[in-house]
């Protein structure tokens, strides 16, 4: 009925604030993008911002230790629960419709507690209490993750329905001053069968997001979200599948003196196809339209349109597997997207295997 996980570890150690910094290493290891914004040649920290396609960014962000060390106590735990009805309960397909939903619940709850401290009082660190933790003097690194999913008619062929709740505080501090955030995520993911073939899903989703920096203004935000994006799945045959879905979001953040709203729309179409010659293919193109009406910092407009941009984007993407023998194997990457004034970004990357 219950099972439980359990992490803890704590060490002692000296170590140095760090500098974040962006080098430049390539498509094939780089995760970040340089965006001049203010085109005056020179790159600046918050001018890098994640990939948004596997292949796009050529810059890779490290941390370089300053000279100065500083003792610190580091804890990491995680403890999670899962909570199954079904197991100990016979014949959990029978019964009441209250029996049916209890047999048919899972719930998985985690609590995750990181935190790089220099307090002198360690049996504070050690003995998890609190309200030292995240602390604007002493804390380095600190984070509080706690989620609740909870799953319902798991055994229903037909239908399900899922709820996921979770919240997050965290705190870093760098030579280049300290950084606040706090998110919370509420999603309700209801889905439905029909005729077999058929799969009717959506996601409903409330969110909060705040960012705040202290020495760089560009990326404070206060975002809240409300959004939706229903799906349909049809399974042609065992070799073809297809979906296409639409979403709404409306988004708004509160961090400018006057809040800057998104409104934005997508749809998207993807296919898998599946050969006996061993040939598998995944496509997707999507389709995006975000207007922002009013000011908002260079991350705050990022994290407002999930990096697409402002106006009308299109995004897609071509994976392609073929297994030429039983020791050797290929395949086919490749991703695009369009974006408001500025080139078109694609890459391709064709990678082959073999075994000796």
């Amino acid at each position: 009925l219950v099972d439980t996980q359990l992490l803890y570890e704590a060490n002692t150690e000296r170590r140095p604030l760090l500098q974040e910094t962006y080098i430049e290493v390539g498509p094939e290891l780089g995760q970040y993008v340089w965006i001049d914004l203010n085109e005056d040649g020179v790159q600046q920290i918050d001018e890098f911002f994640p990939q948004q396609n596997p292949t796009e960014g050529t810059f890779l962000r490290q941390f370089i230790p300053s000279d100065e060390l500083f003792p610190v106590i580091s804890l990491r735990t995680r403890f999670r629960v899962r909570l199954e009805p079904a197991r100990i309960m016979s014949n959990p397909r029978t019964g009441s419709a209250v029996r049916r939903l209890v047999a048919g619940a899972q719930s998985n709850t985690t609590v995750e507690i990181r935190e790089d401290n220099t307090t002198d009082r360690l049996e504070d660190i050690y003995l998890l209490r609190l309200n030292s933790f995240r602390d604007d003097s002493l804390t380095i690194q600190g984070r509080l993750f706690l989620q609740q999913d909870l799953q319902l008619f798991r055994q229903n062929p037909t239908y399900d329905l899922r709820i996921i709740a979770d919240r997050t505080l965290g705190q870093n501090r760098q030579a280049n001053g300290l950084e606040k955030q706090e998110i919370f995520n509420l999603r309700v993911q209801p889905g439905y069968r029909f005729e077999r073939r058929y799969v009717f899903s959506s996601e409903l989703r409330y969110g909060n997001q705040l960012n705040e920096s202290e020495n760089l203004s560009s990326r404070n935000f206060n975002i809240v979200t409300y959004e939706v994006r229903p799906r349909l799945d049809i399974q042609f045959d065992r070799s073809f599948q297809a979906g296409t879905g639409v979403g709404w979001v409306r988004r708004e953040d509160r961090a400018p003196e006057i809040p800057a709203e998104l409104r934005g729309f997508s749809t998207f179409i993807e296919t898998r196809l599946f050969l006996n010659m061993g040939l598998q293919s995944n496509a997707r193109i999507e389709r995006r339209s975000n207007e922002i009406i009013g000011e908002t910092s260079s991350l705050g407009s990022f994290e407002l349109t999930d990096g697409a941009g402002e106006g009308t984007t299109w995004n897609w993407n071509l994976q392609l597997n073929y297994r030429i023998s039983d020791f050797m194997r290929a395949s086919l990457q490749y991703d695009g997207r369009t974006i408001a004034d500025r080139p078109t970004v694609q890459s391709v990357r064709v990678v082959f295997n073999a075994v000796f």
